[in-house]
């Protein structure tokens, strides 16, 4: 699988280095992208592409988003028979999980230690199919090093303090720098007219806590390709 080239990683030490500290930078994407179909989700996991060949069939990449597995998880609804997660042993795992939830009923009245064990529960299961989606996908390779983050963020509790099920809020990649800097590229939907754009948050984060982190040795070559276009281009 492929990795960003020395030209992008150059782009990106000589802006942090030309412009130190926090700082966010918007770069506009190619013709051919509609604002309101940029996903932060779609970004990280597939470069933005709107399909991709699973089990020799073009299947739309919305079907092998993880909400789509959390959902089984929390819901006990059925994954789409073509997506990544209808595999059996993926699904036998992911309907354990659903069939643990039943059993614990976080409608029901808990204690702190149960609701502990239910955030432990929680980030395990989000780490799982994090995990399994970045393997599946190519971007974890057995005896590489890991040269990208690929982060999820997730909301802990709503206004009552009860801790949710395992969720997404938002998705971005992060890209190590030289000298302790770093990057964070994401995207966000936008309203009809908007231009669409990549978000480069240069030593910052959409948020420190509740991300799940996945180490990736590779991304997608829709990645490759989009950020080479955005150098090629003096953005």
């Amino acid at each position: 699988m492929p990795q960003l080239t020395q030209a992008i990683i150059n782009a990106l030490n000589n802006y942090v280095q030309a412009s130190p500290g926090a700082t966010i930078q918007l770069a506009n994407l190619p013709d051919g992208f509609t604002p309101d179909n940029v996903s932060c989700w779609k970004w990280a996991l597939f470069g933005l592409l709107d399909n991709i060949n699973y089990n020799q069939q073009n299947t739309p990449t919305i079907i092998h988003r993880p909400a789509n597995a959390f959902d089984t998880i929390l819901l006990g609804i059925n994954p789409d028979p073509a997506s990544y997660w209808s595999q059996e042993q993926i699904l036998q795992t992911l309907i354990q999980g659903h069939q643990y939830i039943m059993e614990f009923d976080p409608y029901a009245p808990h204690n702190q230690g149960d609701w502990t064990i239910w955030r432990q529960f929680r980030e395990e299961a989000m780490t799982w199919v994090c995990n399994n989606i970045s393997t599946a996908l190519g971007y974890i390779e057995a005896g590489q090093s890991a040269n990208y983050i690929m982060v999820m963020h997730y909301d802990d509790a709503g206004e009552d303090g009860i801790p949710y099920g395992p969720n997404e809020t938002h998705w971005w990649i992060e890209v190590p720098l030289l000298n302790n800097n770093f990057v964070c590229i994401e995207t966000f939907p936008q309203p009809s007219g908007v231009q669409p754009t990549l978000q480069f948050r240069f030593n910052q984060r959409y948020a420190d806590f509740g991300n799940i982190c996945t180490p990736l040795s590779d991304l997608n070559q829709a990645h490759v390709d989009l950020l080479s276009n955005i150098v090629a281009n003096g953005q």
